[in-house]
């Protein structure tokens, strides 16, 4: 099993990083991102990074449900996704 935690949203090519954790998986990859927009939505209620909308420094992919499992299919099977607050954990199989 591999996990990639915290990463994809800091990645220029988030796509090559998918196809290599399913490449050298052996069965299992599990990701999590921030849940967009609710990341940023507590962001700003919490009064932070108003100035950028609630995005953190060095965020420059956004993911929600959707947009992470479309960039997974090509390799592997979203299994599971689970949603605690503020973030997507997603429990996917290589096919």
């Amino acid at each position: 099993m591999i996990f990639l935690l915290e990463v994809l949203e800091h990645l220029e090519f988030p796509e090559k990083a998918i196809q290599e954790l399913f490449r050298v998986s052996s069965r299992y990859v599990v990701i999590s991102v921030p849940n967009e927009p609710i990341w940023r939505i507590a962001n700003m209620a919490r009064f932070q990074y108003l100035k950028d909308f609630g995005n953190n420094p060095g965020h420059i992919n956004h993911y929600n449900e959707k947009k992470i499992a479309k960039i997974i299919e090509p390799y592997g099977k979203v299994i599971k996704v689970f949603k605690p607050f503020p973030w997507l954990i997603i429990l996917a199989e290589k096919y």
